[in-house]
């Protein structure tokens, strides 16, 4: 979650699962609150299913580092809280959880190496019972608020995110229009708008995977209605890259292409659609214009609605 985020809607599911992740692990008496709040934080995520395949590394990952720390201290009791036997612990643990796929939970397993070399504990036993008691209660916590926010809001979302997308790839082709007049201004790369899109079609691959809430059917057709424009904005995107490294290496444009891009840039903001380009002799650049202008009228067209 980067450029698409919403600051407000992430504050607002995070408080509310983090609380209830504290209020969850105190009904069941553990007392890692910390831990508890800690892991719904991470497992906050614009999709259920994504937060929940997130939770579910954090779950083994930390099951995993508890059981090295475990035998750590089966094997060898006076190490355990010593910095060599913890940094080994923890590379050990960080090498098996990528090993083992395991890649967005690394830095909770990392942690609860930390934990369980640092917090005394009457055995490790009650350890590894009042650490898992407070991931799983982060974890279902977590679930539970994103389920309820996508129950009602999935198709919202995914409209609204689908903009941003728009907006962060019609950026860079407004900034490449200002370069064709401005030899001085750096060429645009469009590393944004490629880091947007691709965080678009993660959101959507994961929302089209939604199961677990009432209305998750309607949320994953949002989704799948929406995906041919994120391919084609990935397209779009692809062809303004290759349109700049033409204009890099110098091949002359013609006069109407700046206010061409602009008016392109213009309708992927506001789901328009673009003239035709400008005519050119060289073939090349022709080529990329032509196929620019059939991605990006598929790119601002509006998916159909979910019912």
């Amino acid at each position: 979650m980067n450029q698409l985020v919403d600051p407000v809607y992430l504050a607002l599911k995070a408080a509310c699962a983090s609380a209830l992740a504290v209020l969850l692990t105190r009904m069941l008496g553990g007392n890692d609150l910390l831990s508890a709040g800690f892991v719904a934080l991470v497992c906050t995520s614009p999709s259920a299913h994504a937060g929940l395949r997130g939770g579910l590394q954090e779950s083994l990952g930390s099951l995993l580092g508890g059981l090295i720390v475990g035998l750590t201290q089966a094997l060898a009791p006076r190490w355990l809280g010593h910095p060599g036997a913890l940094a080994l612990n923890m590379a050990l643990a960080l090498v098996l959880c990528f090993r083992l796929g395991l890649r967005t939970g690394h830095l909770v397993t990392g942690f609860t190496v930390i934990y369980f070399h640092v917090l005394p504990f009457p055995s490790f036993g009650a350890g590894l019972w009042t650490r898992m008691l407070a991931v799983g209660a982060g974890i279902l916590s977590a679930t539970l608020t994103n389920a309820t926010v996508a129950a009602f809001r999935s198709p919202r979302i995914v409209e609204r995110r689908l903009g941003l997308a728009r907006e962060a790839v019609a950026t860079e082709f407004e900034r490449l229009a200002r370069c064709l007049d401005e030899t001085a201004t750096p060429w645009p790369h469009f590393e944004g708008a490629f880091a947007a899109v691709s965080e678009l079609r993660n959101d959507l691959r994961a929302t089209a995977s939604e199961r677990l809430f009432p209305g998750a059917a309607r949320a994953r057709r949002s989704a799948r209605a929406t995906m041919p424009q994120a391919i084609a904005l990935e397209d779009t995107a692809h062809l303004g890259k290759e349109l700049t490294l033409l204009h890099e290496r110098g091949v002359d444009h013609p006069g109407e292409l700046r206010p061409w891009l602009l008016q392109l840039g213009q309708a992927l903001r506001t789901g328009g659609l673009a003239d035709a380009p400008p005519s050119t002799p060289d073939p090349v650049l022709a080529s990329v214009l032509l196929r620019l202008h059939e991605t990006s009228r598929e790119a601002s067209s509006s998916p159909p609605a979910a019912s």
